[in-house]
């Protein structure tokens, strides 16, 4: 997925018309980091994204769109087959995501569970 974001920015940078040394210029960087950023050689790429975003006049939704498919071509007897698509790892990272708050919510619900313990305990202790 890095390597798409960068290819992605090189790609715009150009349709847009913009020099490597302008866009150094945009970012506050040097040529040479923002060479290395475009090359792949860093992933600072992400320091920059609000910037970018700003410098290309797009929004988040239309920078990333389509990044996150892959196209793969698989061989079969020395021929390749169809291209076959990737799911986009959005939903990928989405499901994560869920799995993630499910068990965040469950911790809180046990984290309830054990006060409401400890104080019916202190209580009990209280009373004798």
């Amino acid at each position: 997925m890095q390597a798409e974001i960068i290819q992605k920015i090189k790609r715009i940078r150009l349709e847009k018309g913009i020099s490597l040394q302008e866009m150094a210029d945009r970012l506050n960087i040097d040529l040479s980091a923002y060479l290395r950023l475009e090359s792949g050689k860093t992933c600072t790429w992400g320091k920059y994204l609000e910037d970018l975003l700003l410098i290309f006049e797009l929004s988040p939704e239309d920078f990333f769109k389509g990044i996150g498919k892959k196209k793969f071509f698989f061989k079969r007897k020395n021929s390749f087959a169809k291209i076959s698509y990737v799911e986009n790892l959005h939903a990928e990272y989405k499901k994560k995501v869920e799995q993630i708050e499910f068990l965040y919510q469950e911790s809180l619900k046990d984290k309830d569970a054990i006060i409401e313990m400890l104080k019916s305990k202190l209580k009990n202790k209280d009373d004798n």
